[in-house]
């Protein structure tokens, strides 16, 4: 495999060809560092994106999505060493802002496969060679197309054609491609996979990717010792700050389109009986039966509901309707109307706040017995969780389901999302509230039955 730029001697090959198996020992400068990683999350970023508009249009084309790279997506390109210096050094650096959930490192890992093998096809590699540097044994078997043997053997390539007498297939031990089973259609003989050279990027892939999970898992065990060095923890903040930025951006463009226009005031109730992830369900509640919430309550639920597309007017209407049964007009204004502007960027330093992640509710204080800010999943007790379950009405083996990931909220998330809509496509939950709300919208639009899901106030 050689690749070079135009005007360059420098060549790729397999030695210097990305696999991330060293940790970066570079000095470079911070706020060059924190350039190269900010460009690796719009790269990120973008391979998301592209994930997602195929997930939810089978009518896209890669090509027709992938016109609209932008020039901050060039991580791609490995064309000098000062490129593929940079490429490790921000491989790492990303890590460790996705590293601390299962999920988190599972979605990582499935992004950064699909950026390594447009690699693997840019620069046309030789999947032969990498396979062995992969240190994954492989064998030769030449086959007569005329035998019965091959005549078994289901290959996916459509390479092989009744003018081809012999071919040359690959073997590779079963026990090296079983996170492929489920999904493949190899044919399998004596413990043994058998393929074609076009077809050995999958296994590659599947390699890199399982390789990077493990990553990522060493890395969430060191991050107390990585956070100790005050640079890095500093700018791990400031890319966590970008990321959250960049999430705003895309709830804006993206998750608002999908549900019909912006939420509005009249739709609130309906919502929060039906699509609210559950951390927004018992918000909702305790403010419906409070008629109060405290700071964190107030925060983590107004951005909600802002980037569900509430306009400002409409949650002061909100906010203040809820809480005239114990506030007078006159302290709403005076107390809680200038949080709600600032929240919206028109007060205080005008920032246009993103809604919570759900990485940043779980790192939210733990709440007193007045508060109702975080995530149930890790702030109820067991049985105040399951009576909360119940009270929604799912059934008894979806609430042993939930109650099994108790102790990892975002997979907890995602079997509530499950019970309450079986069979339906989501993106996201367990990540991201609004995501959450967006896959549950639509899900119960697809519904022909709602009220299996309604629940109605007593």
């Amino acid at each position: 495999m050689k690749s070079t730029k135009e005007g360059s001697k420098f060549t790729i090959n397999h030695s210097n060809f990305p696999l991330y198996n060293e940790l970066p020992n570079l000095k470079i400068q911070l706020d060059k560092t924190l350039k190269i990683c900010e460009q690796r999350l719009k790269l990120i970023d973008f391979y998301d994106q592209l994930s997602l508009q195929q997930t939810t249009n089978s009518n896209v084309k890669n090509q027709n999505i992938l016109k609209n790279k932008t020039e901050d997506t060039n991580l791609i390109d490995l064309y000098s060493e000062e490129n593929l210096s940079n490429d490790n050094l921000s491989f790492f650096l990303i890590a460790c802002l996705f590293c601390k959930t299962e999920l988190e490192r599972l979605w990582l890992a499935n992004i950064e496969t699909k950026i390594y093998e447009e690699r693997l096809q840019k620069f046309n590699v030789d999947t032969i060679n990498l396979l062995s540097i992969m240190k994954i044994p492989i064998q030769f078997e030449k086959l007569m197309t005329s035998d019965t043997k091959y005549k078994l053997i289901n290959f996916r390539s459509n390479i092989l054609t009744n003018e081809i007498k012999e071919v040359e297939v690959i073997k590779i031990p079963f026990e090296y491609v079983l996170n492929l089973v489920p999904s493949m259609e190899f044919h399998i003989q004596k413990g043994f996979v058998y393929i074609t050279r076009a077809e050995a990027i999958s296994i590659i892939c599947n390699n890199f990717k399982e390789e990077c999970i493990k990553k990522y898992t060493n890395i969430n065990k060191s991050l107390e010792r990585i956070n100790s060095d005050i640079r890095i923890s500093n700018l791990l903040k400031d890319l966590e700050k970008e990321r959250e930025e960049n999430k705003i951006r895309n709830l804006k463009k993206d998750t608002l389109k999908n549900i019909d226009g912006k939420v509005t005031l009249e739709d609130i109730e309906y919502h929060a009986q039906n699509n609210y992830p559950l951390c927004m369900y018992v918000i909702h509640k305790n403010l419906t039966n409070d008629s109060h919430l405290k700071h964190n309550g107030r925060l983590q639920y107004s951005l909600f509901l802002k980037g569900l597309g509430l306009s400002l007017n409409d949650s002061l209407k909100f906010w203040q309707n809820k809480f005239s049964a114990k506030t007078s007009l006159d302290k709403f204004n005076k107390d809680y109307a200038y949080n709600l502007r600032h929240t919206y960027g028109l007060e205080g330093k005008r920032s246009d706040y993103p809604p919570y992640s759900c990485s940043k509710i779980l790192a939210l204080p733990l709440p007193n017995m007045q508060e109702s800010h975080g995530c149930p999943f890790k702030t109820f007790s067991d049985d105040k969780l399951k009576s909360l379950l119940y009270e929604l009405r799912l059934k008894e083996l979806d609430v042993s389901k939930i109650m099994e990931k108790k102790k990892e909220p975002p997979i907890a998330c995602i079997k509530f999302f499950e019970a309450r809509f079986p069979d339906t496509p989501f993106e996201k939950v367990g990540v991201h509230p609004n995501y959450y709300f967006e896959s549950a919208y639509k899900g119960l639009k697809k519904k022909k039955n709602k009220s299996s899901i309604v629940i109605e106030d007593n």
